[in-house]
């Protein structure tokens, strides 16, 4: 009699929980369905577990690894699945840092005695500067010091939850998206700004008010020129940068590369670039005086050619011709083989 009991409560317990795990798993499916509706896709969170997580992937002793290594414009202007389509013999890991400067991953590559592979270093005139070197040395010393088998493996999990489902996103979870429509009754837009699993980013700039975001980009870009980061004369300049030429040769001297790279900036930008550093005095001075292999987007019009809309950006649309047209310069110039 108790054990008839037992087992009836216990399989109505077990239905409730079964019954449970259906309602909530159709509820955020509902949900997934109703963001994806609304033109939301799935956005990884780029942290720096992940950055450590491609830094590891890094072989040692091959010279069949392309790592991509710089700021935003690495990040967003190269389609990495359009680079492995003409480059399939060589891994690509990207390494680009938002928002910073990027000469500690150069060292830390140099440093890397296993490491043999091409670099393509996207870098501008300011950011050789040694005020700016360790912009990026947290993620190197968080992957050297902190980075673990467990964490990698939380990473890939997380990474592959995020890359698939929307409701994965901070950006659209209930209790932020609730607490948003309480305070100015709108619900999010979809992202602009998407990053995928293997760190690429990409902006659709038709989701933006464009003149608004140039004109606050401008601003940030005259704050860091005039105040945040004034320039040094040219001839102190010279003297303190020639020293990131020893990292290329510690690369160079195990059979890697190092391809320094100057990335499209457009219109006001470019003309703020060159008021406050002047390719002549800067870039080309650094590059006559230490031979290190360069392509500037202005030597080359097919690379000139395409729109930034927030004048320092490709939109996604441009990001594989303009992939293809610079793997196509760097052939040419004999960094890599097709």
């Amino acid at each position: 009699m108790h054990l008839s009991i037992f087992n009836s409560d216990y399989c109505s317990w077990k239905l409730s929980l079964v019954a449970g795990i259906i309602l909530a798993l159709a509820g955020l499916t509902a949900l997934e369905i109703t963001w994806r509706m609304q033109g939301h896709i799935p956005c990884v969170i780029d942290d720096k577990d992940l950055w450590a997580y491609h830094r590891n992937r890094l072989t040692k002793n091959s010279k069949h690894i392309i790592v991509l290594s710089g700021a935003s414009r690495i990040l967003l202007n190269i389609s990495l699945p359009e680079m492995k389509n003409l480059l399939p013999a060589y891994t690509i890991v990207q390494l680009g840092i938002d928002g910073t400067h990027p000469p500690a991953v150069l060292q830390d590559l140099a440093k890397d005695s296993g490491f043999k592979g091409i670099v393509l270093f996207s870098v501008i005139a300011s950011g050789l500067e040694k005020r700016n070197w360790d912009h990026q040395q947290e993620f190197i010393d968080y992957y050297h010091s902190d980075f673990s088998w467990s964490d990698s493996l939380n990473r890939f999990m997380s990474t592959m939850v995020q890359a698939h489902l929307v409701i994965s996103d901070p950006h659209v979870m209930i209790k932020p998206v609730l607490l948003r429509y309480l305070k100015i009754k709108k619900l999010p837009s979809p992202r602009y700004l998407i990053t995928y699993s293997d760190r690429r980013k990409e902006a659709d700039y038709s989701k933006l008010n464009i003149n608004k975001h140039k004109q606050k980009r401008l601003e940030r870009l005259a704050q860091y020129y005039e105040k945040d980061n004034t320039p040094l004369p040219p001839n102190e300049w010279i003297h303190e940068v020639v020293d990131v030429y020893s990292w290329v040769r510690q690369i160079e001297n195990r059979g890697g590369k190092v391809i320094f790279l100057r990335l499209p900036t457009k219109k006001a930008h470019w003309e703020m670039d060159e008021k406050f550093y002047p390719r002549t005095l800067y870039w080309d001075r650094f590059v006559q005086k230490t031979g290190v292999k360069a392509i500037h987007f202005k030597d080359f019009p097919v690379l000139d050619n395409f729109d930034c809309p927030d004048t320092s950006h490709l939109d996604f649309k441009d990001t594989k011709p303009f992939t293809r047209a610079l793997c196509n310069i760097l052939c040419q110039h004999d960094v890599f083989k097709k």
